[in-house]
């Protein structure tokens, strides 16, 4: 078996039924699919039973987070690489496993591609992400999930997702991976439609909580000390681009009524004559 393809869910039924869709259209046949749901109570139920006989493994449970349904998934896994999919992500096109798996074979360790995603003046919008892997991209965004194939033998050797971050245990992960010095592999290509809005998006103070504590617990000290003073760094540039700003509409301000006052005064010479 060449790929797993995890998917987790929890009241998402329409979210579900697309991704379902787009990895059993896929032209490429050699995976199999792992559903892990959290005991939804929506109409997800529905939405597995009419994919059931495409679905080779299937838990549905309650569970103690995301987390822990990824590692539930990723012990059913078989295949040499494993893939996270979650309800409401999909795949882009029904030829994106046979362009990444058919014919080919890599030494990376983790692959990873490009994603399209939700744009906020556009429809849609293509993230490409970086060639090579360097710290410098986790102190920044990190690597979308839904984009990463990981070899399996990964996850015997370095752990499953460590379940106390409730955050950010794929960019624990990954950045095992990093400084283990694993290979790792850029697909330059766009791979998912990333749907977006999950909690790491929208619970910004907890996500740097958690943060802190995977870069104190990972880093040597000397390069935990870099990355706080890079955030400081980071925190004081949004600040004086803040102030700038702030200065350029001063300055425009000060630009009309000026220009009024110029106007006024031509106007009253005017009339005088």
């Amino acid at each position: 078996m060449k790929l797993s393809i995890i998917t987790i869910n929890l009241n998402h039924a329409a979210g579900l039924d697309q991704t379902l869709r787009s990895v059993l259209e896929q032209g490429y046949r050699d995976f199999e699919l792992i559903v892990i749901d959290g005991a939804s109570t929506d109409g997800s139920a529905e939405v597995i039973r009419r994919h059931s006989a495409r679905i080779n493994h299937l838990v549905s449970e309650p569970d103690s987070g995301i987390y822990n349904a990824m590692n539930k998934g990723l012990r059913l896994a078989t295949g040499e690489f494993v893939h996270f999919l979650n309800s409401g992500d999909r795949l882009l096109s029904p030829d994106v496993l046979a362009a990444i798996f058919s014919g080919r074979q890599y030494d990376a360790d983790l692959m990873y591609g490009d994603l399209i995603r939700p744009g906020s003046t556009t429809p849609t919008y293509e993230q490409i992400q970086p060639d090579t892997l360097t710290l410098d991209r986790f102190f920044g965004l990190g690597i979308c999930h839904q984009t990463i194939f990981y070899r399996r033998t990964l996850f015997a050797l370095l752990g499953e997702y460590d379940e106390s971050y409730s955050l950010l245990a794929d960019w624990d992960f990954n950045l095992k991976v990093l400084l283990a010095n694993r290979p790792t592999c850029h697909l330059p290509f766009p791979v998912v439609f990333y749907e977006g809005g999950g909690l790491s998006a929208t619970q910004t103070e907890p996500l740097k909580r958690e943060k802190d504590a995977m870069f104190r617990k990972r880093l040597p000290l000397a390069i935990y000390e870099d990355y706080r003073r890079f955030q400081e760094l980071k925190a004081e540039a949004t600040r004086l681009r803040e102030c700038e700003n702030w200065i350029h509409q001063i300055q425009k301000r000060n630009l009309f009524k000026n220009l009024a006052m110029v106007t006024l005064w031509a106007w009253r010479r005017l009339t005088r004559t």
